[in-house]
């Protein structure tokens, strides 16, 4: 089983877009069509002064090649690419890929 965190860093004037984009949109479409379960979305306390907020979003795949090719070339890549395109460098973020132990 594989977690994906993606943690977003998020300007003063689009925190309330890109709240609303992460539940209504990015995790649906994680959910619904690229198989992620268990999402989590959190508020990152101690968010740096530059930006309104950081946020982590967290889900479980079957499998890191499941979840790399949604990401990197599926329905999430393609997401993405619209909020850099809506918001351009007032949101910033990673992905990262971690094995789940226990």
């Amino acid at each position: 089983m594989t977690l994906v965190n993606t943690t977003f860093a998020v300007e003063p004037q689009t925190d309330p877009q890109l709240r609303r984009w992460i539940t209504g949109v990015f995790l649906e479409d994680a959910t619904e069509k690229g198989g992620f379960t268990a999402p989590l979305f959190s508020r990152i306390l101690g968010a740096d002064s530059d930006c309104a907020a950081s946020y982590a979003v967290q889900m479980q795949c079957e499998s890191l090649e499941r979840a790399k090719i949604w990401f990197e070339s599926g329905d999430g890549a393609r997401l993405l690419r619209s909020l850099r395109h809506e918001h351009g460098d007032s949101v910033v973020w990673f992905t990262t890929y971690m094995e789940i132990i226990k």
